[in-house]
């Protein structure tokens, strides 16, 4: 199913996280909006329980997002936690695993999260600085109706949230952040687990880059390691198949200034792994269909103020 233009707008808003300043924000939507096409309170933070099913040493969290809600299981056992996602939302929405600072209110954060998706650049700034020191991000996945992902992370005992991060632009962002709460003991266990594939994110700045074969499976777990500086991510947005780099480059240079891209190379919407801090990593089990794709971020750069895709940091793959 088609979303609207305004639809789509929000997205690149939402997902590409905080902006390179407002004007450009605004190209940026609404460009992508004309060649692409794709997401986008104060209520009370209430568990709402689900069932959880363990498994030897590892248990699994299902994960559920709605448009105005987020369920997740109230608690789980430390140590290898999956968690598959799912929505009933057409558009692509992104749910992430974090750990407050100690002695960090939710509300506080939630300030803070909502300071950093400002239009206003001063503002949206401070609100950056404070969200990347305020908690520890350890993943999760971008999905969509048609489009389930599971993500693996190992958590030790604490009270950790589960975010859906599209919410802050509705009055449902409270509802849609839910305590997770991890008990018992972490005892010695492998992680990462068996995996079919890895990524590995590494340099900074313009330098960034994503180490990765140039051949994936469309349907394994790929392992993703962030050895950047800052938060990152692996968004997969699938494209034609003789997409060349200069093409490519052309493309997100035209998006950059607000222009009109020659070619719209975008043929779907993007799904993948939600940032992770840097030193950390996490497993996405992949459900694509097979063909060419972009890998790319769309979290600003801490240092250029540049969205990541703007300045390079994409990589092309064939899923198989």
């Amino acid at each position: 199913m088609q979303t609207g233009r305004r639809e789509h707008a929000n997205y690149w808003t939402l997902i590409a996280g905080d902006a390179l300043d407002r004007r450009a924000m605004i190209r940026l939507a609404v460009v992508l909006a004309i060649v692409f096409g794709v997401i986008a309170g104060a209520d009370a933070i209430a568990s709402r329980t689900t069932p959880v099913m363990a498994v030897s040493a590892e248990s699994v969290a299902p994960v559920v997002i709605t448009a105005t809600d987020l369920t997740v299981p109230a608690t789980v056992p430390a140590g290898i936690v999956h968690f598959p996602t799912s929505t009933t939302q057409d558009q692509p929405t992104s749910a992430g695993v974090i750990r407050l600072r100690d002695g960090l209110a939710l509300a506080d954060y939630l300030t803070d999260y909502h300071m950093a998706n400002s239009t206003e650049e001063a503002t949206r700034v401070e609100g950056v600085r404070r969200i990347d020191s305020d908690a520890e991000y350890f993943g999760g996945v971008t999905v969509t109706a048609a489009n389930p992902l599971r993500f693996t992370t190992l958590l030790a005992p604490g009270r950790y949230y589960v975010i859906n991060y599209g919410a802050v632009k509705t009055p449902y962002l409270a509802q849609s952040v839910r305590p997770l709460d991890v008990v018992g003991t972490l005892g010695p266990q492998p992680f990462p687990p068996r995996t079919d594939a890895s990524i590995t994110l590494s340099g900074n700045g313009s330098g960034s880059r994503y180490e990765t074969p140039d051949r994936l499976p469309a349907h394994g777990a790929l392992l993703v390691t962030n050895k950047t500086a800052q938060l990152n991510e692996v968004m997969l947005v699938r494209i034609p198949p003789d997409t060349t780099p200069a093409e490519v480059t052309a493309f997100w240079a035209a998006v950059a200034k607000g222009g009109w891209p020659a070619k719209n190379i975008l043929e779907s919407q993007p799904a993948g792994l939600s940032p992770l801090n840097p030193g950390r990593c996490g497993v996405a089990d992949l459900d694509f269909t097979p063909g060419r794709y972009l890998l790319a971020s769309f979290v600003t750069d801490r240092v250029t103020g540049n969205k990541g895709v703007i300045q390079g940091f994409w990589s092309m793959v064939t899923l198989y």
